[in-house]
């Protein structure tokens, strides 16, 4: 007689990340396109943390700013990295829309 395998059963997280991954593709490169297995209430249970990233940003700032030639070089990293297309400045719009988060 042929031994059934044990029945798996999955916890409605399981579900969830593997609902995401079924529906991942591929790009016009042929790279697989695949979105982050998040928590579907993750962005209520994380709330904001804007006040204290500007408190940590600030807080940066202030001690390269102490470094005339460190902030030099900062400063023109930043707008490199901006010019290379890595990073863009938020519009106020953008800051409270999380979907802006991940782009």
């Amino acid at each position: 007689m042929e031994d059934i395998p044990p029945a798996q059963r999955s916890s409605p997280t399981d579900r969830h990340c593997e609902q995401m991954f079924a529906q991942h593709q591929r790009d016009n490169t042929g790279r697989y396109v695949v979105r982050l297995p998040v928590k579907p209430d993750a962005a209520r249970m994380l709330g904001t943390n804007e006040a204290s990233a500007r408190a940590t940003l600030r807080n940066l700032h202030r001690r390269i700013d102490r470094q005339s030639e460190l902030a030099k070089e900062y400063r023109l990293f930043m707008d490199t990295y901006e010019q290379m297309g890595h990073m863009r400045r938020l519009q106020p719009s953008e800051i409270d829309a999380p979907e802006s988060h991940s782009n």
